[in-house]
């Protein structure tokens, strides 16, 4: 017994978990071949990737209606699951991280069904918008489209001209607000989204319409009626 237990004793590090480094309980590969199996198998696992005696309160971000796990958990969890994900979890008969990716996204459904976030957010109202609630930061782009429609009244080149400086100015920022997908001349959403601004595209002189690009090549149409913080 002294012999196996000088054994065991070697596998640890100073630094090492002694759970993982034994490859005992979730830590150890695993193959799904449907996302629901796999997002259920995460859910009980959430305790022990997060080291918590339970699933945190606040593991989800307060009133978003989204579901993609990027914009969803709270990064200081997130960060951890992924982490998890990326090391232990594999899919068949395509092993993709968009497949994983869409585990995560099972799971968000399952904890937003089962109440998540419990924590109770005061200055939120329930069917409220953070970013109008806050009022903090936001910017409306229809008042600034107006402004300049009455300021320019009757030069429509002026107009696109300092509207299209105005957009320019936005390049390199995050966004953050209510937004809709653009995907080959579609529209979905909206959702609540925050990304990096790579470029942007306006179009009809009569309405002003925005459409952003994140650095990551997606597009997003902005809704000149909502308010969007800009950091």
């Amino acid at each position: 017994m002294k012999l196996v237990r000088e054994h065991i004793d070697e596998k640890f590090t100073e630094k090492s978990d002694p759970i993982e480094d034994l490859e005992i309980g979730i830590f150890q590969p695993r193959i799904f071949t449907n996302i629901d199996d796999g997002a259920e198998f995460m859910l009980k696992a959430l305790p022990a990737i997060l080291k918590k005696d339970k699933i945190p309160e606040d593991i989800l971000k307060p009133r978003i209606q989204e579901i993609d796990p990027h914009y969803s958990f709270n990064p200081e969890y997130f960060a951890p699951i992924l982490k998890y994900v990326k090391k232990y979890i594999s899919t068949k008969p395509i092993d993709s991280l968009w497949v994983r990716s869409a585990i995560l996204s099972a799971l968000v459904l399952q904890l937003r069904n089962m109440g998540y976030p419990k924590k109770i957010y005061e200055k939120f109202e329930d069917e409220s918008d953070p970013i109008k609630d806050m009022g903090i930061g936001a910017i409306s782009f229809g008042k600034k489209w107006k402004a300049l429609k009455k300021k320019y009244k009757g030069d429509e080149n002026l107009l696109w001209k300092n509207w299209k400086e105005y957009l320019h100015s936005f390049v390199g920022k995050t966004i953050e607000g209510k937004v809709y997908g653009h995907i080959t001349g579609n529209l979905y959403g909206p959702n609540h989204k925050k990304f990096k601004i790579k470029s942007y595209e306006t179009f009809d002189i009569t309405e002003g319409n925005i459409t952003f690009w994140s650095i990551d090549g997606y597009s997003y149409r902005i809704n000149k009626d909502e308010l969007y913080r800009i950091s």
